[in-house]
């Protein structure tokens, strides 16, 4: 685990280098309409309860408010990552002219998403048990809620070889530290820190927590916040606009950011 000292200095770096963070409260959502929706749509549907399921709320509130400024009719959205269907059924239920895949590999979770799909009636959605590199089929809108590790990566890494929108919520990005992905993920930031570097930054992303006022989150927030932009850069590099947000309310979840992307027209 770095010292606070050695991850402070890297930061300074890029900052000399010209590198700035910017990662503004989202502006003000509009809620999703939860009592129009089928019970089996929202978190309590997958069996979650209380402040838990409204923190996910919230969260997934987030995401469909970054998506309504790019859903299409006919659009197809891949979620990634998608456990048991917490963000893509509710997705699917706001933008019921699109088609929304639900990807992921655990048989207990796709077992439990199968059931909330055909107890919802929603007849845009669809399972695609497997891994982010398994999707084959042609999508305009990749998303993803807390895709732990380098999985944020490689999905965004899919949505640029596609062409395709990205919205995600990374989550749990010291775990990079085992991945076999080049990182860092942009040039910019590879002009500055090497991979050892960048690995101790990501550590210290992990270090977000409930109490938002402590300096130990503060400093998570700021690693996390580096992170993520490194991985718009990237996008960035080869002709994406990207945006980079905190989730309204912050206490949504300590791993509170969204990163958006999309191709330059």
């Amino acid at each position: 685990m770095p010292s606070w000292s050695t991850v402070r200095d890297l930061l300074d770096r890029l900052e000399s280098a010209g590198i700035h963070l910017d990662c503004p409260l989202s502006p003000e959502i509009v809620p999703v309409e939860w009592d129009a929706v089928p019970s089996e749509v929202g978190p309590t549907g997958g069996m979650m309860e209380g402040l838990r399921a409204q923190r996910k709320r919230w969260q997934v509130e987030n995401i469909v408010h970054m998506l309504r400024g790019v859903v299409r009719p006919g659009s197809v959205i891949v979620d990634f990552g998608a456990s048991s269907g917490n963000l893509g059924l509710p997705v699917a239920a706001c933008f019921p002219e699109s088609q929304v895949y639900i990807v992921d590999k655990k048989p207990r979770t796709v077992d439990i998403a199968r059931r909330r799909i055909e107890q919802s009636g929603l007849k845009n959605v669809s399972l695609y048990p497997g891994f982010v590199q398994e999707v084959t089929f042609p999508f305009e809108i990749g998303m993803g809620l807390h895709l732990c590790g380098d999985g944020t990566d490689q999905a965004q890494q899919l949505c640029l070889e596609r062409g395709a929108v990205y919205v995600m919520a990374p989550c749990c990005i010291g775990f990079i530290q085992r991945s076999s992905l080049p990182y860092p993920r942009s040039r910019l930031f590879a002009d500055v820190l090497d991979r050892q570097e960048y690995d101790w930054l990501a550590s210290a992303a992990d270090w977000t927590c409930r109490d938002e006022s402590s300096e130990q989150h503060g400093r998570g927030k700021r690693c996390m916040g580096f992170i993520n932009l490194d991985r718009n850069l990237a996008a960035e590099e080869v002709g994406y606009e990207t945006a980079h947000f905190t989730m309204n309310p912050s206490d949504a979840t300590p791993k509170n950011e969204i990163i958006i992307g999309k191709p330059s027209l």
